[in-house]
């Protein structure tokens, strides 16, 4: 599913009880409603350490798997959100493979390193030039173990504190009163939900807990 930011977000940053934008702790996530006659908006924003173990993209097969799995199951809006309604779920985005899934720089990475295997032992045996290689070849890897340590301090500021973001509008018949929340049962590491919403006129905001996990709108 393609992500798309809902408007929702400013609409509940600009609320007097909204919590700080951008914050960001490990387990613990947010979540937003908006209520718009029958139509509800609810969106998600969930430390990706403990959507699938890491906040990065995945960078091996296992990885990849647990993005997978966790992509799977927020396109089950109802294993993450119950409502006390009979609704029915318009449309559902995430972020969560676009951003997280395996790139082709892994494969690509994997490829480099056979080559470069290759090459040292086909030099390494070239006796004639063993002392001139092995004085590049020590060189050459002081040079690629200070871009590798670069390399990877970058990467990890560039991707430290990443979010899944994932979010639902569904169509409801009737007033929904309260709903509560299945997320805490699939990620067991997630200890704090900060909620948020407007319902009509009237604005609210509650800490949910794997404990205390249902809100009501009344």
């Amino acid at each position: 599913m393609n992500f798309k930011v809902p408007t929702l977000v400013a609409a509940m940053i600009c609320a007097p009880t909204a919590f700080a934008a951008d914050k960001h702790v490990h387990d613990q996530g947010e979540v937003f409603f908006i209520n718009e006659g029958k139509q509800w908006n609810v969106q998600f924003n969930i430390p990706a350490i403990n959507a699938f173990g890491f906040e990065h993209r995945a960078e091996d097969k296992q990885q990849q798997a647990a993005v997978t799995k966790f992509a799977k199951l927020v396109q089950t809006a109802s294993d993450v959100v119950s409502l006390n309604a009979s609704c029915k779920l318009v449309s559902a985005t995430d972020n969560v493979e676009k951003q997280f899934a395996l790139g082709a720089h892994a494969h690509d990475k994997h490829d480099d390193k056979h080559e470069h295997d290759d090459h040292d032992k086909h030099e390494h045996h070239d006796h004639d030039k063993h002392d001139h290689d092995k004085h590049e070849h020590h060189d050459h890897d002081k040079h690629d173990h200070d871009k590798h340590e670069h390399h990877d301090h970058d990467k990890h500021d560039e991707h430290n504190h990443a979010d899944a973001e994932f979010s639902y509008v569904f169509e409801c018949d009737k007033s929904v009163t309260s709903a509560e929340f299945n997320l805490f049962k699939s990620l067991p590491t997630l200890t704090l939900l900060e909620a948020q919403w407007i319902v009509g006129s009237a604005q609210g905001a509650k800490p949910l807990t794997p404990q205390a996990s249902s809100i009501s709108f009344k």
